[in-house]
Formats: C-alpha cells, structure tokens, sequence
C-alpha cells in the first residue's frame, strides 16, 4: 500500500509518500504520476524548498501564497484522494495536523 500524508500550514505546504500499490502497477503509475507532476512544477516554477524523490518515497516541501502554487498543490492532493476512494486497498491519503 501506499502511504500518502500531506499538510498545509499558513504558507508551508507538505507531502510525504511511502511504499508501493503493491497489487496494481496502475494505481501506483498514478501515484507516482501525480507526485512527479507536482515536483516538476515546483522545480520548473523554482518554487520548491525540498523535493526528495526516490523508489518507493518521496517528499515534497515548500512555502508560498501564491494563488497559482496553491491550485497545483490542491489538484495533486484532491487526485490522491481520489484515488484512494477508488482504490483504497491501494493508497491511503492521511491530513496531518
């Protein structure tokens, strides 16, 4: 399964994924898909503090109130969470406080 948490605090925005949709390579291609996307944004924007993007994990963190920033992050975070109300044997998306 993959593990997915992510916070939003002021301006510092947070996510961290760990493990793999073991059982379907296609929930996995989108998980991985959707945090790819959201780190080259960030990358290509220059708007990223840490990208750490391994197998099996990866980590993304930075800080902005820009309105353009903000609709990427909430478009990657509601994919998740769509995906795990499709497939949620699959991936579990945690808010953390």
């Amino acid at each position: 399964m993959t593990e997915v948490r992510y916070s939003k605090r002021e301006d510092r925005h947070y996510l961290c994924a760990e493990g793999h949709a073991k059982g379907s390579q296609d929930v996995c291609a989108a998980v991985s898909a959707l945090i790819y996307t959201l780190a080259g944004y960030l990358v290509n924007t220059d708007a990223w503090s840490e990208i750490d993007l391994d197998e099996a994990y990866a980590e993304i963190v930075f800080d902005s109130n820009d309105p353009k920033l903000d609709a990427v992050w909430e478009m990657s975070v509601f994919g998740l969470k769509q995906l795990q109300h499709t497939f949620g044997d699959y991936v579990r998306v945690t808010y953390i406080q």
